[in-house]
């Protein structure tokens, strides 16, 4: 998704070659990380979002697709191991 000047979202390129590979190789997991690479559209746009995760879903109904696309939050501690939460005082 890309989104123009006049605010209007446009499917973009990487959606049909998506599609295309799904085809082609008979895939059954599309998994997308991270998610912020497979759109420009601004991340705090609902609306904008929401048309990213429709074009998402309608491959998935249409291929008969698992489609995987985390978003993270944070990155959280890079020690291995270690809990995300603030450890108990």
């Amino acid at each position: 998704m890309t989104l123009e000047k006049s605010g209007r979202t446009v499917r973009g390129q990487l959606a049909d070659n998506l599609e295309a590979v799904i085809v082609a190789r008979r895939i059954d997991i599309v998994g997308i990380d991270p998610f912020v690479k497979s759109h420009s559209v601004e991340e705090n746009n609902n609306s904008a979002i929401d048309e990213v995760a429709q074009v998402l879903t309608d491959l998935a109904a249409k291929h008969n697709v698992a489609v995987d696309s985390p978003h993270h939050i944070s990155k959280g501690n890079s020690r291995s191991g270690q809990c995300q939460s603030r450890a108990r005082r």
